[in-house]
Parts: C-alpha cells; structure tokens; sequence
C-alpha cells in the first residue's frame, strides 16, 4: 500500500531518509552521483553541461587606462545580466513562476531533488490527489519499448505515462514520442530541468516548475546512509560502506553543489559566484518553491497553485492520508548530525553554494506565499 503525507518535520525527515526502500525502478539511482574522476562534481553527462567556460573575475581593468573604475564597473554589470538572461534561455519553455498556471497547456514539472521526499511526494500527489503521473514508474513491464505515448495503471492504482523522465535517454524518448503535446501527464519528475526543456515549446506547451528543498547539510547525511547500505542500487559502492561519514564528507565521493550543478547543467568543473546568480534566478522566475521542513503546507500550496482540489473532496483526501499512515513507513533509521558539528561544517565545505542557494530559497518561499490562491 501507498504511504501518507507526512504531517510534521519530523515525519517529512523521516520519510525523506525512508526513500531507501528498494523499487522496481528509482529516479534518484539514475540521477547524477558524485563522480570521484572530477573532484566531486557530479556524473553522468558533458563537461561544463555548456555552461560560458570561464570561472575568473572578468579581467583588470588597469589595462585600459581609458577606462574608469565606474565605468568597469558598469561594464560588468552589464555582462552580468547579459550572462544571466543568456542562460534563462535554456529554460524558456518554463513559464515565470508568477504567470497562472493554465490546465490543458501547461505541464507541471516537478524538479526532483535527491533526499528531498521527492518520492513521498510522488506517493501523495498519485494516490491522495489522483494525478498521472510520468516518471521512471511508467516504463515497469517492458513499457519503456512502447512506440505510442499510454497512461498505464499499475497494480496499486497509480496511473503513469509510459515515458521515463527521470534520465536524460529518457526525456529524448519522451520528447521524440510528443510526451508534451499530449497533455497526458499531470505532472512529470526529473532532476534534469535544462533537457527536459527542449522537449516543450512555448506558448503552445509550456512547463511549470515546482520543487521540494531541504538542508543540503541534512541532504548529504541522508545520501550518505542511503548510499551505504543501498546494495540494490547500481550507484552502491563497496568503498562508501566502510567509511564513516567524516571519512566521506572529506573523500572526493561526497556531493558537491548537486543544485548549483544541475541549475547551470554543469555537472563537473570549478564553480563561481556566478553560477550561484543564475542557479537563484532560475529558482526566482520559474521554480514555486516547498519545503521539507513545511511539507503539510507546501503540499497544499502545489494543490492550490496547481488548481489540483478540485480534484479531490476534502473529507476524501484526508481520509486518503490519514489510511496511509496508518500503513506505516519504513524508516531508514540514522545519526543525526547538528549544525556546529565536526560532520557539518565538513559537508557545509563541500557544498558551500547550495547552502547559500537553499537559505535564498527560504526567503522566496515566503515571498511565493503571495502567489497562492
């Protein structure tokens, strides 16, 4: 049987960690893992994900002596929105957070953070809402050689498009079958928000983004004994089960910046205070932003922004929740580690953007509150 949404911090954590629990098929498997060949960036795609390439400080302005600090000043500026508008490009088939959300021509896309109770959500918004859904559940049983676009009903009620949108293989697939065109899927689920861009187009078929952030410190330690004892997993190492977590928050394994990455689409390589800019701006146009630490109402912000209780009667939906509760989790049960400790300041090094990057997300959620009908 599905299981509930959570109800507290406390539940919403501990589901977040449960999401070890092995599945036919599991996004976060496939999404990109610290990759110990490039310093703790992640793998599974090109260097540099066509970011600009150069990470330095834009040059000197002493060598022209025609130029005045202010006008340098100026001038970089400049470059600065030009660099960020140039990359807002390639999520142009995202529509401004702020624009309505419009049934029939927009697709929510939800951007699928790992240890971030992603999977929980999916539970909640297939079982307790009644969407369809597209992620890597719609290939299960051989749907993944299907050559027509299907919402398959697997056996415990779910209904899912039969495309895989949480590979990159998979969004191709999806684009080439006209996954967006059809409007079949209420919803679909990647961590790869630049490429399943490509497969949209503006105004005709439009994406909205929503997402659910956590504490990358909290994140890391929870990817930590995830990967440790995930033996089912094709991302299970051998290396990382016999080391403890000051060994992995120092070793070239642990996560570094995973959603300052994905937002540039650079999974390897150096990162600069730009890449921090654009990855908020991203956040701050096109993404609605929830909460682990509010799971309860950022569940009911996506209902509302989404238009989704009109969906379901309101003595249903609770009853839905509170029977899947009663179905219990299966926790996966570990250390937790305080902010001031020697295991956070360790992770807090290595993803010293995506804290920045999360804390600013704090201050967009309550700004988003507006936004909610």
């Amino acid at each position: 049987e599905s299981r509930p949404a959570p109800q507290t911090k406390a539940e919403a954590e501990a589901e977040a960690d449960a999401e070890a629990t092995p599945r036919t098929h599991t996004a976060e498997a496939k999404m990109p893992q610290p990759d110990p060949s490039n310093g703790g960036g992640t793998s599974g795609g090109n260097s540099g994900g066509g970011t600009r390439g150069n990470d330095g400080d834009g040059g000197n302005p002493a060598g022209d002596p025609t130029l005045t600090a202010a006008s340098f000043l100026q001038e970089q500026n400049d470059m600065y929105d030009e660099d960020v508008e140039d990359h807002l490009s390639k999520f142009s088939n995202f529509v401004d957070v702020g624009v309505p959300y419009w049934p029939g021509t927009d697709t929510a896309v939800f951007w699928h953070v790992p240890k971030a109770a992603g999977t929980t959500l999916e539970d909640a918004l297939t079982h307790c809402v009644g969407l369809v859904e597209a992620n890597e559940i719609g290939i299960t049983e051989g749907h993944g050689e299907d050559e027509q676009l299907d919402v398959i009903t697997v056996s415990d009620g779910g209904k899912y498009v039969n495309v895989d949108t949480t590979t990159l293989d998979g969004i191709e697939r999806a684009g080439r079958l006209g996954f967006a065109d059809s409007g079949l899927a209420d919803v679909a689920f990647t961590g790869y928000l630049v490429k399943i861009d490509t497969i949209f187009s503006a105004p005709a078929h439009r994406a909205k983004c929503f997402t659910m952030l956590r504490h990358p410190a909290r994140r890391a330690v929870s990817l930590f004994y995830y990967l440790k004892h995930a033996t089912w997993e094709n991302s299970f190492s051998a290396t990382i089960a016999k080391m403890s977590i000051e060994e992995y928050a120092q070793s070239k394994y642990c996560e570094n910046n995973w959603m300052t990455r994905m937002l540039n689409d650079r999974w390897m390589g150096v990162l600069s205070w730009h890449h921090l800019d654009r990855a908020k701006e991203v956040l701050r146009r096109k993404c609605l932003i929830g909460l682990l630490d509010e799971f309860k109402e950022s569940l009911d912000r996506y209902e509302r922004y989404f238009g989704w209780r009109k969906r379901f009667v309101d003595s249903e939906h609770e009853k839905c929740q509170e029977h899947l509760e009663r179905a219990g989790d299966n926790t996966n049960t570990h250390p937790t580690y305080e902010e001031g400790s020697e295991v956070w300041e360790l992770l807090k090094k290595k993803n010293g953007y995506d804290i920045m990057l999360y804390e600013y997300a704090l201050e967009l959620y309550q700004e988003q509150a507006a936004l909610i009908p």
